[in-house]
């Protein structure tokens, strides 16, 4: 493709993201490959997972969204006392 005819927005796989070097301990290394290989997914993912989970990062995070939904959870009555038994029977009847 010509120069002229190069876009002004290059476009990207890691478009928003910040790229960075770290040093890692062989066993460090040998940990994060065995672990992307389980997931299936690049060793960048394993390391931005760690770091979202040792590292909160406020109301849109993974975690305060965790600590959130665990609060909520028992806080309201339905006035039904085999909500939790009944749940897919109770589900079925919902028009969604």
């Amino acid at each position: 493709m010509p120069s002229s005819e190069i876009s002004p927005w290059p476009c990207c796989y890691h478009f928003g993201m910040v790229r960075t070097q770290i040093s890692l301990t062989d066993e460090q290394m040998r940990r994060l490959r065995i672990e992307a290989r389980r997931r299936g997914v690049p060793i960048a993912a394993v390391v931005r997972d760690a770091v979202d989970r040792a590292v909160p990062g406020g109301p849109n995070s993974r975690h305060e969204a965790f600590a959130r939904a665990l609060a909520a959870a028992g806080r309201f009555n339905s006035g039904v006392g085999d909500v939790a038994a009944r749940h897919d029977e109770i589900a079925g009847e919902i028009n969604w």
